[in-house]
């Protein structure tokens, strides 16, 4: 999200995917057959340039349909990102989503709500020194349930907590420190809380 960003105005987005044996087609809608891993799935997205003079986002709504190993269940997931203002550097950002537990075995989660929010600039802001716009905090929360058919499940209910900072250094390096806490690990029941600290040097040219 970028607080400085013009308006275009708002558009609308509809994409039909197709998968089947780790290939991927794409197409209006489409079905696919004699896999043992197939799925469709759907997405429509609204990308408003001021929601109700809040500011811009961006909706998107995808519901699929797979089988696995003989086993057709379907899903659905839902993101959001908003600027709060058109002009702001605080936004919001929401993902949810919800499918069945043998189609979602694959990833492992069989619901996932995860939401957070986002601050351009905040040294800048809190006046402490100059920054890049491209700078940003991020804290975001997420509650997991792993899939039924996933072995092995320690806790039925696994909770994170992350906070990032992106800090440009020159044009083409920036840090972005990160750091995760893990309560009640799916695949652990001896582990009641993880702390995972990270400092990643990235490089682009």
């Amino acid at each position: 999200m970028d607080a400085n960003q013009s308006s275009s105005g708002s558009a609308f987005c509809v994409l039909s995917v197709a998968l089947a044996a780790g290939i991927t087609l794409v197409a209006i809608a489409g079905e696919t057959a004699g896999a043992e891993r197939s799925a469709t799935s759907h997405e429509t997205g609204y990308v408003p340039d001021d929601l109700f003079h809040v500011g811009p986002g961006a909706y998107r709504l995808q519901p699929f349909a797979a089988t696995v190993d003989g086993t057709s269940q379907a899903g659905v997931g839902l993101n959001f990102n908003q600027q709060l203002g058109l002009h702001s550097p605080l936004g919001l950002f929401g993902r949810f989503g919800i499918g069945g537990p043998a189609v979602t075995r694959v990833n492992g989660a069989s619901a996932q709500v995860a939401a957070g929010a986002v601050l351009q600039q905040p040294l800048h802001l809190a006046h402490r020194l100059p920054e890049a716009g491209n700078n940003f905090l991020a804290v975001g929360f997420v509650w997991s349930q792993p899939a039924a058919a996933r072995p092995p499940v320690a806790n039925s209910n696994e909770y994170g907590l992350e906070v990032v900072y992106r800090l440009q250094i020159t044009p083409t390096t920036f840090l972005k420190p990160d750091l995760q806490v893990i309560w009640n690990p799916v695949d652990d029941a001896g582990v009641h809380e993880s702390v995972v600290l990270q400092l990643p040097l990235v490089a682009t040219w």
